[in-house]
């Protein structure tokens, strides 16, 4: 059921990694309630790495948020990936075209708007159940959106439209 006049004063965070890693899930999220800031954006990654999602050898491709560039924190964030063998990507500035996560949001948004609750406190397990359905199938397909878009940037030749 879709509710289109509901006025909710939730706010939330989302910090997701997305990944096709073979027995991983395809979205690995953090939420929280209002904002996020550098510190919780590394404790997200300790977190992920802990866990085994981010590994040696894997690349963590992030935009220029200022959660992933903070003053006090990009010291301890790149020293904790390089000790973890995970290597740092950062995305041009402005360009979420090129950011598979913002394919993800998107989509979460559109899942959530259409089958949300009219409760506060239901949001977030809305939220949550729908970022579990984000197949790998789905995730491929972010993937290869994102990776045509980045191929045209930088020679529109190479790619047939």
């Amino acid at each position: 059921m879709v509710f289109t006049n509901a006025k909710l004063d939730a706010h939330y965070s989302l910090t997701i990694l997305t990944t096709l890693a073979e027995g991983n899930r395809t979205v690995i999220g953090d939420l929280r309630d209002n904002s996020n800031t550098q510190w919780d954006f590394l404790l997200f990654l300790c977190y992920c790495i802990s866990n085994g999602h981010l590994q040696m050898g894997s690349v963590l491709v992030l935009d220029n948020a200022s959660v992933h560039v903070g003053a006090e924190s990009t010291e301890a964030i790149y020293t904790l990936c390089e000790q973890a063998g995970v290597q740092l990507c950062f995305l041009p500035t402005y360009s979420p075209e090129l950011n598979a996560a913002e394919l993800v949001f998107q989509t979460s948004k559109q899942m959530v708007s259409q089958n949300r609750s009219m409760e506060r406190e239901h949001l977030s397990l809305d939220l949550l159940a729908v970022l579990g359905r984000i197949s790998k199938s789905m995730m491929l397909s972010f993937y290869q959106r994102v990776l045509t878009g980045w191929m045209k940037s930088l020679d529109p030749a190479l790619v047939q439209s």
